[in-house]
């Protein structure tokens, strides 16, 4: 509402008020999502990236209405982290970006499928949401030989010895694709001994 008052300039003065109201628009703005991190489609992302959402609104966002869900599972619930994810926030001129740290990494090979969705903070609580996904790099990392009994090049080993090999890897080894000939025969072939040879795993 508005008051406005005049008076003239006679020697006496006369003088008027007057009242008026008026209604603004309401706020039908909703907000947007400026960026999203991977991209959408992106592909050979890393299993330990984390996940970033930018919204931005003419008015603002509440921060405590920002949802996400990642991989069918809730991370965000009403601006608070979910089922172990950490979460942080940077706070922008009337936008959020939202950053989301999974508990632990992604599958390999594996396609992300992310929802988020927010607020602004006007009278009219418009909201966004968005769909998402990226694809995770497949494994290239190849096991390794940690270590030989008896030792690579070892001399004066027991003619009864026992031949022991641990492989590791980064996700884990197939023990029926293990195979080990020795001195020209196959001991062991897929995981199963051969030749008499007698086999004993350790996981």
């Amino acid at each position: 509402s508005l008051m406005a008052t005049a008076t003239d300039t006679s020697a006496s003065p006369n003088g008027v008020t007057t009242n008026l109201s008026f209604t603004t628009v309401a706020d039908s703005t909703a907000p947007t999502v400026a960026y999203t991190a991977p991209a959408s489609g992106a592909s050979g992302v890393a299993t330990n990236a984390n996940i970033s959402v930018k919204f931005v609104d003419n008015v603002g966002i509440r921060s405590n209405k920002i949802r996400v869900r990642v991989a069918g599972v809730t991370a965000v619930s009403n601006g608070l982290g979910k089922n172990g994810v950490a979460i942080t926030y940077a706070s922008t001129n009337k936008g959020y970006t939202l950053t989301v740290n999974p508990p632990s990494p992604w599958g390999f090979g594996s396609n992300i499928a992310v929802v988020a969705s927010a607020t602004d903070t006007s009278a009219s609580a418009n909201s966004v949401a968005t769909n998402f996904s990226f694809a995770t790099g497949a494994d290239s990392t190849a096991p390794t030989v940690a270590y030989t009994v008896p030792a690579s090049g070892a001399s004066g080993v027991a003619t009864n010895a026992n031949v022991s090999v641990k492989f590791v890897d980064n996700i884990n080894i197939r023990s029926n694709k293990i195979v080990v000939r020795v001195a020209g025969i196959t001991a062991l072939s897929n995981g199963t001994a051969k030749n008499s040879f007698g086999i004993t795993y350790v996981a």
